[in-house]
């Protein structure tokens, strides 16, 4: 089982190097071959469906900041509270890009098996993302 400082040095690659530099490549590194993400009606399995993920949102926000706010370690798990904020420049959820800037905050549940992700639950506030961009109407 992997250690909480490995576990986090997992989740720093993810935010540094996936998210940040956009090298999916090192998906394959951090995830399990059968890892799963459970997202709001989605559910991506594979290396290749976190790739396709992240590489959406890459395009879809290519200047964005991606934070976690906390992180709560448990015996297999780490739980995250994150934020996003940029600027839509690309097309997501079904919107057309809008040069619209966007914060929308989320929370992952990361699972680990063998020193890897395994598997992710993932709830964010999308309906407040399509309000800022304008897709649905405020209040």
């Amino acid at each position: 089982m992997a250690t909480k400082a490995e576990r986090k040095k997992t989740m720093d690659r993810v935010m540094d190097e996936i998210i940040g530099q956009g090298k999916l490549d090192v998906v394959d590194e951090v995830y399990r071959p059968t890892a799963v993400w459970h997202g709001p009606g989605i559910e991506l399995r594979g290396r290749q469906g976190f790739k396709q993920l992240y590489g959406d949102f890459r395009k879809a926000f290519p200047g964005r900041s991606y934070e976690y706010e906390l992180m709560l370690f448990t015996e297999d798990s780490i739980i995250g509270r994150w934020v996003l904020r940029g600027v839509q420049q690309g097309a997501i959820m079904g919107v057309a890009p809008t040069g619209k800037a966007v914060r929308t905050t989320g929370i992952t549940i990361h699972r680990f098996e063998g020193g890897q992700i395994a598997e992710e639950w993932e709830e964010f506030d999308g309906l407040g993302m399509l309000r800022q961009l304008g897709a649905l109407p405020s209040g």
